[in-house]
C-alpha cells in the first residue's frame, strides 16, 4: 500500500490522507499496519482534518485499530498539541494492553514530556498488568 500511495499522492493532499485514515479499519492486518507510515509520507504533520479523522478511531470496538490509530496519532500531531496529547492520555487507561503501550511510545513523539498530566498517566503505567506496558513506563524520559 505505501509504494503505491506515495507515487500517487502528493505530500499535503488532505483528501488522499483521509482516504487513507479509512484504512484504519481495513480487514488486513498488513493494510492497516501500514497506516501511520503512509500517513507520515503523504501528510502533512499537524493537518488537522487528517488528526480529528484518525482520534475518531481511537475509541474503535477493534483493540488492534486503535492500536494503529495511536501510532499514526502519534507521527503526525505537532509537538505539543493539546488535543492530541489529550486523547492519548484517555488511551493509557484503555482496556488493551498493546493500546497503552502505543500511547506511552506515541505521546513520547510529541507531547510536552514536562506535561504533568503525561507525566502522571504514563507513571501511573508503571504498575500496570501488562509487562511491555510497564517496560515502556519505566523507559519513559519524563
Amino acid at each position: 500500500m505505501g509504494n503505491a500511495l506515495r507515487k500517487l499522492a502528493t505530500r499535503g493532499d488532505t483528501g488522499t490522507a483521509l482516504a487513507v485514515v479509512e484504512c484504519l479499519t481495513d480487514s488486513s492486518r498488513s493494510v492497516r499496519d501500514a497506516v501511520p507510515a503512509v500517513l507520515e509520507r503523504i501528510a502533512e504533520k499537524g493537518d488537522k482534518a487528517t488528526i480529528v479523522a484518525i482520534t475518531e478511531h481511537l475509541e474503535h470496538a477493534i483493540p488492534k485499530v486503535r492500536q494503529v490509530a495511536v501510532r499514526a496519532l502519534g507521527r503526525l500531531a505537532e509537538k505539543g498539541n493539546a488535543e492530541a496529547t489529550n486523547a492519548l492520555i484517555k488511551r493509557l487507561t484503555d482496556d488493551d494492553g498493546g493500546v497503552r503501550q502505543a500511547a506511552i511510545f506515541a505521546l513520547l513523539l510529541f507531547a510536552d514530556e514536562r506535561d504533568p498530566d503525561v507525566v502522571t498517566g504514563i507513571a501511573e503505567r508503571l504498575e500496570d498488568d501488562n509487562h511491555f506496558v510497564c517496560v515502556a513506563a519505566v523507559n519513559a524520559p519524563c
